[in-house]
């Protein structure tokens, strides 16, 4: 089944708008950084990974994005890293592919 924002329909009754997804990594880290959800080019949500399991599984994060950040049809949908130089805020893409896409929770369990 392909994520709800390939195939956005504007006029639904219920809009994908609560993001989920994982990060992982294939070292121990810290505290993991910021991510930054961008919806067709444009930054709609920053998150904090949660740094507790949750179901067994590290890295865990959830967004709220705005439902207007979606067209109808074919929606762009990109998780960043966030560092700092100074101050100024970097976006870095992730190493690797992604395996999991941030997920859609219609929250019908």
């Amino acid at each position: 089944m392909d994520p709800p924002y390939t195939h956005f329909d504007a006029q639904a009754p219920v809009v994908p708008a609560y993001m989920t997804g994982q990060l992982r990594s294939g070292r121990k880290v810290g505290t993991p950084p910021p991510l930054a959800v961008a919806i067709n080019g444009t930054i709609q949500a920053v998150t904090q990974p949660w740094t507790f399991s949750l179901l067994g599984q590290n890295g865990q994060w959830g967004a709220f994005v705005d439902e207007i950040s979606f067209r109808s049809g074919e929606n762009e949908v990109e998780v960043f890293l966030v560092t700092n130089k100074g101050n100024t805020a970097i976006l870095l893409r992730p190493v690797g592919a992604f395996q999991d896409r941030p997920l859609w929770n219609s929250g019908s369990g």
